[in-house]
């Protein structure tokens, strides 16, 4: 599944163009992720257009009823991989572990990536001049 879905992923990557946004509707039916996957995605799409048009509150009111629990619990067996995601409101790197070696020095070094971003949005960790 991932072989045929990390691609398809890749090629809509841009969610602003209603083509890609129908693509991957498309694709979410195709591949019978179910009525969560649908809601889901429908949900983020909707919170992104009101995002756009500046419409926050009404975003905000949209976006709760998509929790990044529910999305995980949602994805993971349409992925059928492990994996795992976390908000940050921060700058910061996003963590992509392909094996299990990379995992294991995440997974060390998370309580100290969480404690640095927390420095950063406090003005208490200085960031590089070029950012």
């Amino acid at each position: 599944m991932m072989d045929e879905l990390i691609p398809l992923v890749y090629s809509l990557r841009y969610q602003k163009q209603w083509g890609n946004i129908l693509k991957a509707f498309s694709a979410i039916l195709k591949h019978n992720a179910g009525a969560k996957a649908v809601y889901y995605y429908t949900v983020l799409q909707l919170g992104r257009s009101l995002d756009m048009k500046g419409w926050k509150r009404t975003r905000d009111i949209i976006r709760k009823g998509a929790t990044l629990p529910g999305i995980l619990k949602t994805a993971r067996p349409i992925l059928q991989t492990r994996f795992g995601a976390f908000e940050t409101i921060g700058p910061g790197p996003c963590i992509d572990t392909d094996n299990e070696t990379d995992l294991s020095i995440a997974d060390k070094m998370f309580e100290r990536w969480k404690e640095i971003q927390a420095q950063m949005l406090q003005g208490k960790y200085p960031l590089p001049q070029d950012i």
